[in-house]
């Protein structure tokens, strides 16, 4: 569970399997902006778009992802196959003519500017706005060490996040990657309804999508262990399981991607056990819960009475009461009672994304009686 709760000692050997200059390459998915399709390589994607999704205007695409029209951030560095360009001819960067094949090059070249790109063709014209502010390694390492001073403090509260900006405020290449981990602190603090936060307790998905936002850049291990738990709270389990890569709730993740794919798996083969990874030390006290319930072999009356109870707090939000139904269900099953799972399978049949793990667990049910 985060170190706010359990403190430092819990998590003393941090060190040991997290290094703070450690950079992870991730297998990128490349998603299609109009459709589901997804694909492991941007020029597939292109190509997908070309025959399925005509372009009409000119459209950049920077490591697979479609530039849109607000100003973009971009904190690593690129290289020219990062950089796409569809359906144009001709290009401008803040003002001047380029050749449109020398524009991922020169972009490739920037580490401190904002860049004003036009692209254009016979009929139509894009704009882009491209912040550049690449962040130094020297600066994210200075981060990372000053993470690991807030853990020991075993506080997290809003004195505790202005003191890790103050001390960070002289990394100013990664001012994104502080941004990015301290929007995740204040929306677990909102989350968890904390007394020293003055923010709604709904405004924590604000400050999830503005972590994820700011850290999508960063292929280092403790901005993917903040990645890969928001989209494990938002059930986005393919995204979670990508940026988590291993560890408990990787494994977890894993069990909701196949239900949610309509497969329905044994709960069993997902059990975990205690384990000290980086995503402990940033749990939030929801995900720790569901996490529990998989820590446990053999539930207790006791247990299930507990998933009861959170079903119906308020504290829990509505992405973690879908996955503690998930489970309700599986117990209620491995415990011979069909008809109360029955009911809530009903609850969850009018969401698209579960429909068919539904319909399949109602056909086993219905064959076994």
């Amino acid at each position: 569970m985060g170190f706010w709760h359990t403190g430092y000692e819990e998590h003393h050997q941090v060190s040991s399997f997290w290094e703070a200059n450690e950079a992870v390459n991730l297998c990128i998915e490349y998603k299609c902006e109009q459709c589901v399709e997804s694909f492991d390589r941007p020029d597939l994607l292109v190509e997908h778009r070309f025959s399925a999704h005509p372009y009409e205007a000119p459209v950049l695409l920077i490591r697979g992802k479609e530039v849109g029209s607000l100003p973009t951030n971009i904190n690593t560095p690129l290289t020219p196959n990062d950089i796409l360009i569809c359906n144009a001819v001709n290009s401008k960067i803040n003002g001047s003519q380029v050749d449109l094949k020398e524009v991922a090059i020169q972009l490739s070249k920037v580490r401190q500017e904002n860049i004003d790109l036009i692209l254009s063709n016979n009929e139509l014209t894009s704009r882009y706005r491209l912040r550049f502010n690449i962040s130094s390694d020297k600066d994210l390492l200075g981060i990372e060490a000053e993470f690991l001073r807030l853990v020991q403090g075993r506080v997290l509260s809003r004195s505790a996040i202005d003191e890790f900006i103050l001390k960070t405020a002289n990394y100013k290449s990664a001012a994104n990657y502080v941004d990015g981990l301290c929007e995740y602190f204040y929306g677990v603090l909102a989350k968890e309804e904390s007394e020293c936060s003055s923010l709604k307790p709904t405004k924590y998905r604000e400050k999830f999508n503005r972590s994820a936002e700011q850290l999508i850049d960063y292929s280092r291990t403790l901005a993917n262990y903040i990645k890969g738990l928001i989209a494990f709270h938002f059930n986005h389990f393919t995204e979670a399981r990508i940026f988590l890569n291993v560890g408990n709730l990787f494994k977890v993740s894993s069990f909701y991607e196949q239900i949610f794919s309509g497969n329905d798996v044994d709960f069993e083969r997902y059990l975990v056990a205690d384990s000290q990874l980086l995503e402990n030390i940033l749990m939030d006290e929801e995900t720790n819960l569901i996490l529990n319930f998989f820590r446990n072999n053999n539930p207790s009356r006791a247990d299930f009475n507990n998933l009861e109870q959170k079903l119906i707090s308020t504290k829990v939000s509505e992405f973690g009461k879908i996955k503690l139904k998930i489970l309700k269900i599986k117990l209620l099953i491995k415990y011979n009672n069909e008809n109360q799972a029955v009911s809530i399978l009903k609850e969850l049949k009018g969401l698209s994304y579960l429909e068919l793990w539904v319909g399949q667990v109602m056909k086993k049910i219905e064959q076994a009686r």
